[in-house]
């Protein structure tokens, strides 16, 4: 069992890696900064339209997948700590794309701005279940709310002084070198929230076998939970605005 002092640990080396990963966010933000990128590709309105709806497919389906093979997991930490990277290296790729591709080969980078987020976003989805149930493990129960307010606070406060980075970037730099910039320290902010994550202090814990099949056993929980079906329709209303 996790100690006081192992909670306080992990409350503040999570709130930080938290607050670094909604920086990252910010820089490399699908309803701006990679939208406006596109656009300066040659993309149509129905290709920009593409990423956020990319987005919220990513962290929304995949998990379905995460979820179910998280029950499977006695230490969550290790994995996320390994697959992590597929949810990170492609900002990385992003500033790779725009350095060198970008606006010589156009389409190129077009092609492989939409792969790198495709495969960011659905690993993020795969991964978001096991790390909430790492978080819900690693955090005492008392303070999990507190932890959420402070790392989403402090993420926004960061994501501000980001954002007016990321205007100097832009303002300063030619195309597609200010994006580059801003993807970069994007790439940077995710790996110095992967520094503090490695902290993380997590126990074993005893590992659950699922029975029943998810697929079908959704339509039971559809039907008798009608709060959370209301809530998936809020949801998918607020993924389509």
């Amino acid at each position: 069992m996790l100690s006081r002092k192992d909670y306080i640990h992990n409350f503040v080396v999570d709130c930080l890696d938290y607050s670094f990963f909604a920086l990252a966010l910010t820089l490399g933000s699908v309803t701006t900064f990679l939208p406006l990128f596109a656009r300066k590709l040659g993309a149509s309105n129905f290709e920009v339209g593409l990423i956020p709806a990319i987005a919220y497919l990513g962290w929304s389906v995949p998990a379905l997948w995460g979820g179910r093979y998280s029950s499977k997991l006695e230490l969550k930490l290790p994995f996320v700590l390994k697959f992590t990277f597929l949810e990170r290296l492609p900002f990385l790729g992003l500033a790779l794309v725009a350095f060198w591709l970008a606006p010589r080969f156009a389409s190129l980078a077009l092609f492989l701005t939409y792969l790198s987020l495709g495969i960011a976003c659905f690993a993020m989805g795969f991964l978001g279940p096991i790390w909430i149930e790492m978080i819900g493990k690693v955090i005492h129960p008392r303070r999990r709310g507190l932890y959420f307010a402070l790392g989403n606070g402090i993420g926004a406060l960061m994501g501000i002084w980001g954002s007016r980075i990321a205007e100097d970037f832009l303002r300063e730099y030619p195309f597609a070198t200010n994006f580059g910039y801003c993807f970069g320290l994007a790439f940077v902010a995710l790996m110095v929230s992967y520094l503090f994550l490695v902290l993380t202090r997590e126990e074993k814990e005893p590992v659950h076998r699922l029975s029943t099949n998810i697929w079908s056993s959704i339509p039971h929980i559809l039907k008798m939970d009608r709060n959370f079906s209301n809530f998936l329709i809020a949801r998918s209303f607020l993924a389509l605005g």
